[in-house]
């Protein structure tokens, strides 16, 4: 791929921008025209080498924009990816951007600092690249961008098998962003009754398939309320930053929960962004511990979802095999809060769910008790047959049932059979997670919440791949429990777990209340 001196192509993860910067181009060109053009391609780049080699695909369907002013001048990608923008202001301002659900090509985290290649000598901050194009004074050819579909299943370690970057068939992931607020300023977004704020709900297809039938829930806080009350002008689709197949969105009317239904009409092509912009009201009568307005404290959580979250996902599909979607009680489920939350990372489970929210001024309300409980559930879509030595998955979350929130600490314990010899999750940024044997004889993993969890959302699933211990006869019961205990240092909460469980046989009790859960599986 020729370009010319100190050129730079960027191209920009998850919240889905791409940015292309062009610049500086040491000093102003004799002549130069009023206006020039900028042109290249999207493309897969299959190898992963940041070069776009004549075998690799371009990606059709992609907007590329000036994001300066009104959003113009705009065009969309070809059948083969090419693009040319003409109508730039000649050493202008802003950026080039190209908005994609599709990864840049040897950026396969959230941040990345510059590195070699000639796609790689830029920086990455929070899945955000940006250049300005300040200085550029002429027309400009060959300014490719390229992308990667999502890993495989939810990895953050991309694999190169057999010269090609593998990807996902069918992807689909969603992201929660900030927009405005009168909320107070700064990273504590603390909001009193009243207080109005927009965010865009974001749709991306990682996938290599286009995806059709689109339909999504988004739960506002306890409390929260639309901003007119009209669902059909206060959560509108931003057309001009739309994949152009998506044709159109209807909103449905908030039931008693606060959750509004989202259901697309038409097309989301592989590597397309859907924006969908609403406007809200804060309201509610419980404050976050620790969050006052005018005088933020450390106490007021800043990772998300914030004390009183919002919640996106989506809850349906046509295409089958979303390799890192939700199963059990979740992907038809209404009440998003209750689905495994995951953050703004595309390769980090679950991404087809996200938060982002607010605090609460706690002078608006008093009540400030928590409580915890656990879910669990077994993932076992079964083979012709199950026998020793199978491994089956047992997916655990906690929950927080209580109006306050539930501090840095709490720990999710997972016990198994005996001899089923679990893995240990990996790690995250929200996570740590350990193994050990109880006093009774079995297996645990156990991971350690990194921030918070506030007030009706469940934490990001554990999945704990174990195997069906040997010897192990048809007809019997497999059972597993999951409990959560609160951190230590936040003193008891409203309804206590009491003494911890050592067996996975043992349930303590049976109310939502309570801090363990426990399932079962059958051997065929």
């Amino acid at each position: 791929m020729s370009r010319p001196a100190r050129l730079r192509v960027v191209a920009a993860l998850g919240c889905a921008l791409l940015t292309v910067a062009v610049g500086p181009w040491g000093g102003a060109v004799a002549g130069a025209a009023t206006t020039i053009a900028l042109s290249g391609h999207v493309y897969w780049d299959q190898n992963n080498d940041g070069i776009h080699d004549a075998s690799e695909p371009g990606v059709p369907g992609i907007r590329v924009h000036l994001n300066s002013g009104a959003g113009t001048p705009t065009t969309v990608t070809g059948a083969d990816g090419q693009y040319t923008l003409a109508g730039l202001p000649s050493g202008g301002t802003g950026t080039v951007v190209i908005e994609t659900g599709w990864f840049r090509s040897q950026c396969a985290v959230l941040s990345c600092a510059a590195g070699p290649g000639p796609d790689n000598d830029f920086k990455t901050t929070n899945q955000f690249v940006q250049f300005a194009m300040a200085g550029a004074t002429h027309d400009v050819a060959n300014l490719d961008a390229g992308l990667l579909p999502d890993w495989p299943g939810n990895s953050s370690v991309g694999v190169v098998q057999g010269g090609r970057v593998p990807a996902n068939v069918v992807d689909v992931a969603t992201r929660l962003s900030w927009v405005t607020s009168t909320c107070s300023d700064g990273k504590y977004f603390i909001c009193r009754p009243g207080d109005t704020y927009t965010v865009t709900s974001q749709f991306l297809n990682q996938g290599t398939t286009p995806i059709t039938g689109l339909r999504a829930v988004l739960a506002l806080p306890a409390g929260d309320h639309l901003a007119s009350g009209n669902p059909g002008s206060d959560v509108v689709l931003n057309s001009a930053a739309t994949s152009p197949g998506v044709t159109g969105l209807t909103v449905g009317a908030p039931s008693a929960s606060a959750v509004l239904s989202l259901t697309f009409a038409g097309t989301l092509v592989p590597g397309g962004l859907i924006k969908v912009t609403g406007k809200f009201v804060a309201g509610g009568t419980v404050g976050t511990p620790g969050c006052l307005r005018g005088a933020p404290t450390t106490q007021c959580p800043t990772g998300e979802p914030f004390g009183a979250p919002l919640m996106l996902g989506v809850t349906h599909i046509d295409q089958s095999g979303d390799p890192d979607s939700f199963g059990p009680g979740c992907d038809a489920l209404i009440d998003v809060r209750r689905c495994p939350t995951g953050i703004h990372d595309k390769q980090v489970e679950p991404d087809d769910i996200d938060p982002v929210g607010h605090n609460v001024d706690v002078s608006a309300g008093t009540n400030l008790t928590y409580n915890l409980t656990s879910s669990i559930d077994v993932l076992a879509p079964p083979p012709p047959t199950w026998v020793p030595g199978s491994a089956l998955t047992w997916r655990a979350s906690a929950f927080n049932v209580g109006p306050a929130l539930a501090g840095s600490g709490w720990m999710v314990t997972v016990l198994l059979p005996k001899n089923s010899n679990p893995g240990t999750p990996s790690a995250n940024a929200l996570r740590t997670c350990t193994q050990g044997t109880s006093t009774a004889g079995y297996p645990y993993v156990r991971c350690t919440g990194r921030g918070p969890l506030s007030p009706g959302v469940t934490s990001i699933a554990i999945d704990v791949t174990a195997v069906i211990p040997a010897g192990t006869v048809a007809g019997t019961q497999l059972s597993a429990v999951a409990y959560v205990q609160p951190a230590a240092a936040q003193g008891t909460e409203t309804n206590p777990l009491g003494a911890a469980p050592l067996s996975p046989l043992v349930d303590t009790g049976a109310s939502a209340t309570d801090n363990d859960a426990s399932t079962q599986f059958v051997l065929p």
